[in-house]
């Protein structure tokens, strides 16, 4: 994560860097018509200041932001996620892809609550790549929402690159909501043959639905897989003050 710092007061002051940024987990909408998987994480953060980091001020590691300054600053951090299914079964269950309705939402109000105080916060960017490994099961099909957002972030850009499949759907509230109405019995062209791995299903269609615009929603990913290749993924997420909820 990067962004600016602008320090609007007539005096020097000491911006202390956390040994730890935390995420808030975010529940999401979800249905029946999809296997829940249990999740577990890790989150190991290394933070530092680009400029000045290697100040101390009573017992606090930071920087200093001069009178009217603005400094950049640098977050890298790393999120481990292992998710898991109940493997016992007492009857014959149709299973749905494998659903995961949680995400993490970073505040950077509360990681900075000095905004408040004549420093002001804008243009954070939050890069985001991670990795899907399958492990255990020789076919997985996964809708799995953006892991990690800023709150009131106003724009969420995919990264592909030139040989990276498509497998992002922009609306995991309207995914939801379509695959709730449809069913195996009553579409089966939808679902694809497993051999045609990493494709969506009715990715062209979601924009039609009538929900309630107002639930939070993020971007998925949404894949049928059977190869043993890693799904790469990344992505840019935008905050700026002036999107912000006040």
């Amino acid at each position: 994560m990067t962004g600016e710092i602008t320090n609007t007061n007539p005096y020097t002051v000491f911006v202390a860097v956390p040994d730890k940024i935390e995420f808030t987990d975010k529940s999401l909408i979800s249905s029946k018509d999809f296997l829940k998987v249990s999740l577990s994480d890790n989150i190991e953060n290394n933070t530092r200041g680009v400029v000045f980091y290697n100040a101390v001020l009573n017992g606090k590691k930071g920087f200093w932001i001069p009178p009217y300054t603005t400094m950049k600053i640098n977050t890298v951090g790393l999120l481990d996620y292992t998710l898991n299914v109940d493997e016992s079964q007492t009857n014959y269950d149709i299973a749905g892809p494998a659903l995961v309705d949680t995400t993490k939402i970073l505040n950077l109000k509360k990681v900075f609550p000095i905004y408040k105080k004549g420093v002001m916060l804008d243009d954070f960017k939050l890069y985001v790549r991670g990795s899907i490994k399958k492990q255990n099961s020789e076919v997985i099909s996964m809708v799995v929402p953006a892991p990690l957002v800023l709150k009131d972030y106003y724009q969420f850009n995919k990264v592909l690159g030139r040989h990276d499949i498509d497998v992002w759907v922009d609306s995991y509230n309207s995914y939801i909501h379509k695959h709730k109405e449809m069913t195996y019995k009553q579409n089966p062209d939808l679902y694809n043959n497993v051999d045609d791995a990493l494709v969506p299903n009715m990715g062209d269609d979601l924009g039609n639905e009538n929900i309630n615009l107002k639930l939070f929603d993020v971007p998925a990913m949404v894949f049928t897989t059977s190869d043993n290749h890693n799904i790469d993924y990344a992505y840019v997420i935008y905050w700026d003050k002036k999107y912000s909820d006040d």
